[in-house]
């Protein structure tokens, strides 16, 4: 407290009082003597790792995108102060409660919900207006205050394109908090205004039932499935008014064109509501149309399919809502390209052989299906001439290499797996110059980053799922954990007596 009370920044300031503490700083309330008034002073501390860094940047762009904002449902910044190690916003101090911690005691009634609600929608529009997209929006961004109004809190993901035309954020990583991400957010598509509307969608769900519609504490690529294909929930099965439904099914819209176009929609449907009237919907919308049928290895096909994949001696172990998320991308028509993000040593390129070997027993790549490395690829002009020796065809004349690979696949009905892209960065163009020409070819790469090209959709990988730290887990709770799973098969091509036991569990659990 001495620190921040004797630093020179801020000698206007008083009466600290420490309210809040994260990885990345402190909140503090104080009260400001020039302008006469309470405040909260958001600390940041000194940048000591590139994390830091970025998250530094996206505090100043918070403060940048704030300042264009004078709403009252809506959290101002009243003050950057900024020097080389030290940066502190300051903000109104509201007295009150997030959204998060008062749902904690319950969900909420109707009529509280739609007030709320209501409150955060006046304060969305006024945002959008100003073509600001907050791109968060979720209950722990959400501040009811002494008087019962919400508070639209940090916009610290906002994306202004008047101010910037990138969001700052990790390489491959998702902007904003999975559960409340829309369909086109998770594919790794473009986003605008109606991604934060379906998040409102996810926000009045929860606080009318208290659960989520997609669910919650799932693997990523399970949470991910759930929120481009599986209907949305009626709200009478959680407890929820039913009478809502029209309003939370065209809030979830999968379908962008589908769902509320503005916020001035939605207000217009809630003046609706309060009047006690109906409003009309297409049931269709809660659905994802034309969902591509996904086959599998079991439906017993004989076919033979042209492919330079090698079968995996290791077994293979978990992985199946990746496994799943990729083929539904192939079967998918609207995808062409699909990268798997993840760091080093995670598995990528054995989860892409796996992926290759059941699509080879698989009628949806007639022509092939061949995985090209590039992990030892010392020159990038040599792409088209490894592409081509992959899938054994062979240039000929004078006419470019790249040319005559296009002619040769604009007909073709292949999936061609680019293993550990990052070595070719720099010469990514020929991705997108490859699919326009070739539109019944699919490109399925592995990388560290996301490519940040526009047609990708993105499956992200992390490690596997393992018992949370301090959890009690019993042996047979611990052998559906994928990392146990594979720990245990590992072990045994080691020493073949080796079995997991009440004895050894927990080593096996601490080394996983």
């Amino acid at each position: 407290m001495t620190e921040i009370q004797n630093n020179p920044l801020l000698t206007t300031y008083t009466n600290f009082e420490q309210v809040g503490v994260g990885g990345m700083g402190e909140v503090y309330k104080a009260f400001d003597t020039i302008n006469n008034r309470t405040v909260a002073i958001k600390r940041f501390h000194a940048p000591l790792s590139q994390k830091r860094i970025e998250a530094r940047e996206r505090l100043l762009r918070e403060a940048k995108v704030s300042f264009e904002l004078n709403h009252p449902n809506l959290a101002s910044i009243y003050e950057v102060l900024d020097d080389d190690d030290k940066l502190f916003i300051i903000r109104p101090f509201y007295e009150g409660i997030p959204l998060n911690d008062k749902l904690k005691e319950g969900h909420f009634s109707k009529s509280d919900a739609l007030k709320l609600f209501n409150d955060t929608c006046k304060g969305l529009k006024h945002a959008h207006e100003k073509n600001i997209f907050h791109r968060d929006i979720k209950p722990a961004n959400i501040f009811i205050i002494e008087n019962g109004d919400a508070v639209v809190m940090d916009f610290g993901l906002a994306k202004a394109t008047s101010l910037f035309t990138e969001g700052l954020t990790q390489t491959g990583s998702i902007i904003g908090t999975l559960d409340y991400l829309s369909p086109e957010r998770v594919k790794g598509l473009e986003n605008n205004h109606r991604s934060d509307i379906w998040a409102l969608g996810i926000v009045l769900f929860e606080m009318l039932t208290g659960d989520k519609p997609f669910g919650k504490n799932q693997e990523i690529s399970a949470t991910i499935l759930k929120i481009i294909t599986s209907p949305t929930p009626s709200l009478a099965d959680f407890g929820g008014p039913e009478e809502l439904e029209p309003l939370i099914f065209r809030l979830l819209a999968k379908d962008v064109e589908k769902r509320y176009q503005n916020i001035d929609e939605i207000l217009n449907d809630l003046a609706i509501i309060n009047a006690e009237g109906t409003i009309s919907y297409d049931p269709s919308i809660s659905l994802q149309t034309e969902l591509p049928s996904i086959l599998t290895s079991s439906d017993n096909l004989n076919l033979s399919i042209p492919n330079n994949i090698s079968k995996n001696t290791k077994a293979f172990v978990g992985r199946e809502n990746e496994i799943k998320l990729v083929n539904y991308y192939l079967a998918s028509e609207e995808s062409q390209l699909i990268t798997i993000v993840g760091s080093g040593g995670n598995g990528k390129t054995g989860l892409a052989n796996q992926i290759a070997e059941e699509q080879c027993s698989l009628p949806h790549f007639t022509d092939g299906i061949f995985l090209i490395s590039f992990e030892s690829l010392n020159n990038p002009l040599a792409i088209p001439a490894t592409i081509a020796e992959a899938i054994n065809f062979n240039f000929s004349g004078s006419e470019n290499s790249l040319k005559q690979l296009v002619n040769h696949l604009k007909d073709k009905n292949l999936l061609l797996i680019f293993d550990n892209v990052d070595h070719i960065t720099e010469e990514l163009s020929i991705i997108p110059k490859l699919m326009p020409s070739c539109p019944k070819t699919k490109i399925l790469c592995t990388s560290r980053t996301k490519l940040g090209l526009k047609a990708e959709w993105l499956v992200y990988l992390n490690g596997l799922n393992t018992p949370q730290v301090g959890q009690r887990t019993s042996l047979k709770q611990a052998r559906n954990y994928d990392s146990i799973a594979l720990f245990e098969k590992r072990a045994r091509r080691n020493k073949a007596s080796f079995s997991l036991n009440e004895e050894n569990l927990q080593d096996v659990i601490d080394i996983c």
